[in-house]
């Protein structure tokens, strides 16, 4: 009986320092402060989609008919542009079909993003089409503001005028935020042609 008694206490005590080493490498049941944290972060996610304007098919089909020289335009004015102080984007934005201009400003990783809107009596002389849109600085990967569940909107930097012109060319001009009072001398832009962005790639 005592030889018994020897052998069993050993593997109890073994048995013990096994339970001892694996007991913290159960998993941890989840705090309520981070449970709570995470249903806040879920639904911000939540808010953020619902922001998003998705129109009903009756909706569309309540829209009135737009005028092919302004659907033209529309399609016109988007694409890459190049002119002699750098290049830039305008393209129409897939969350909400806005029409959008961005310029990537690479020397600081960051780009200027601005929601153009139709703005016919700032146009130019001669000027196919005219949009107008207030300059956010945004870093390289950093989202749109598209509302106010999207934060506090970014601080403006000033507004761009874009113009379309005969013969596929456009021209951007500045107004600077509490510096200018009218708009700068324009910048002419020509539209980089397929061959030169499939050789840019």
């Amino acid at each position: 009986a005592t030889s018994t008694l020897l052998t069993v206490q050993p593997v109890a005590v073994a048995a013990g320092m096994v339970y001892e080493t694996f007991k913290d490498r159960r998993p941890k049941e989840p705090r309520v402060e981070e449970l709570q944290r995470e249903a806040k972060r879920a639904k911000s996610e939540l808010d953020r989609a619902l922001q998003v304007p998705v129109p009903e098919d009756e909706e569309l089909d309540s829209l009135p008919d737009v005028c092919p020289e302004i659907e033209d335009a529309f399609e016109a004015i988007q694409g890459l542009w190049r002119s002699s102080k750098g290049e830039c984007a305008i393209f129409t934005d897939q969350r909400t079909n806005r029409l959008t201009y961005e310029e990537s400003l690479s020397d600081q990783d960051a780009r200027l993003h601005g929601w153009l809107e139709p703005e016919d009596e700032q146009a130019g002389e001669g000027v196919l089409a005219c949009w107008v849109a207030v300059l956010h600085l945004l870093d390289e990967d950093e989202m749109p503001w598209y509302g106010p569940s999207f934060g506090e909107e970014p601080e403006a930097l000033g507004q761009i005028k874009v113009e379309l012109l005969p013969g596929m060319k456009m021209q951007t001009s500045i107004r600077i935020e509490d510096e200018d009072e009218d708009w700068q001398s324009p910048t002419c832009f020509s539209r980089r042609t397929e061959e030169e962005i499939e050789a840019a790639a």
